[in-house]
């Protein structure tokens, strides 16, 4: 049930982010992966 409450979130997200990319502005993605050893990954999208 997580997984799809995260989902729902990311899909929210999603099309804010592509749209900030297509204006040049640099994205940022925090997520943070249960049942690894990292606390949190932080991918950042520069066009």
């Amino acid at each position: 049930m997580e997984n799809q409450n995260l989902n729902k979130e990311l899909a929210s997200k999603i099309p804010k982010m592509i749209d900030n990319l297509k204006q040049g502005k640099e994205v940022t993605l925090k997520i943070t992966p249960r049942g690894l050893k990292v606390h949190a990954a932080e991918i950042k999208v520069i066009k």
